[in-house]
């Protein structure tokens, strides 16, 4: 029984150094808000806005790690208030599950912004997220020193190990709150001259759920995000630049994503007021994990619908084992009712 405990605890451990945090994350973070911020909830182009994410890493390792991630998000009572604020409400369901053991959690919150509407050009958020989660570990596909028969491994005979890990749920809280900037000068004659800025700041898990690992407890550290984005036309041409950047501490773990995305307009609409045309984008990143990863990307837009792939290649002291090989990642992206 001690063993097993050892061999689990061990198996956390990796997984939480591997991932650098506790929490599950995208590579694409522009892809998954509400992961992100809950105070992005409902701040889109659109009336309604679903999400798709997919990620599989560490392939080469063994068993890949893979996460799976779903959002909805749509917005209210917009038309009711002068200003033109409104209320953002939404949902977020991931899964989680790594290596061989299935070492897992699945979550599914509850997202609730008040957006106001301070002029015509900027907008104040402030968001919550509450939610509920489950963890939980399998054993099913590890393999064990009484199941080699003398010269191989023999999956018939019997482990005669005890699974002691219990699984157990949580009540997780978020918050978080966004400045949004959007200056669009559009015009039927000159096509597209849209400048925008973002910042915001979200702490996550503000009670600290308890989390049980056998006999031992442990609280859930918060976890601060601070991100921000730009974007602005490059004079003369359809290209746009998008420069990032997304910091994360949770206890003593940090990460910082950098980079920029080159936007280019394969076709634009020709006018504002008749909606004449379709407008389509085409999307390429260089993002940099500092000290874990270099993520190129691709993506594709047009109107409200995008697909984005990406890879990390890895670049930590793993890359010994990793050869590189850090995984790749999905996004899909639909928004109904685009402006």
């Amino acid at each position: 029984m001690k063993k097993i405990q050892y061999l689990l605890l061990g198996t956390m451990l990796m997984c939480c150094q591997l991932i650098k945090g506790q929490d599950v994350h995208f590579s694409q973070y522009m892809q998954a808000p509400l992961l992100i911020n809950p105070a992005l909830t409902g701040m889109m182009d659109g009336s309604h806005r679903v999400l798709l994410n997919y990620k599989s890493q560490w392939t080469s390792l063994g068993a890949p790690y893979k996460t799976m991630g779903f959002s909805y998000d749509t917005h209210i009572l917009q038309n009711t208030t002068r200003s033109g604020s409104y209320l953002g409400m939404g949902l977020l369901a991931f899964k989680d599950q790594a290596g061989d053991s299935k070492l897992g959690q699945t979550q599914v919150n509850a997202s609730l912004s008040g957006v106001i509407k301070v002029n015509e050009i900027n907008a104040l958020s402030v968001g919550i997220q509450c939610g509920y989660a489950q963890r939980s570990i399998s054993l099913d596909n590890l393999k064990w020193g009484n199941q080699y028969d003398g010269s191989n491994y023999n999956s018939n005979l019997p482990s005669n190990e005890v699974n002691g890990f219990n699984a157990y749920s949580f009540a997780d809280v978020n918050a978080g709150a966004v400045w949004q900037y959007r200056k669009d000068q559009e015009t039927f004659a000159e096509g597209n001259s849209f400048s925008k800025f973002d910042v915001g700041i979200s702490v996550a898990h503000l009670t600290k759920p308890i989390q049980k690992y056998y006999d031992l407890e442990e609280t859930l550290n918060r976890k601060l995000v601070v991100h921000a984005s730009t974007e602005f036309d490059v004079k003369g041409s359809r290209a746009a630049i998008i420069p990032s950047i997304v910091y994360i501490r949770q206890g003593v773990l940090k990460e910082l994503v950098a980079g920029a995305m080159v936007k280019y307009k394969i076709n634009q609409r020709t006018s504002k007021y008749t909606r004449a045309g379709k407008t389509s984008s085409l999307y390429a990143s260089i993002q940099m994990r500092m000290k874990d990863a270099i993520i190129p990307m691709l993506m594709y837009e047009r109107e409200g619908y995008a697909i984005g792939m990406s890879y990390d290649f890895n670049s930590s002291g793993l890359n010994t084992v990793s050869s590189g090989r850090g995984g790749y990642e999905i996004s899909l992206r639909f928004i109904f009712g685009k402006n």
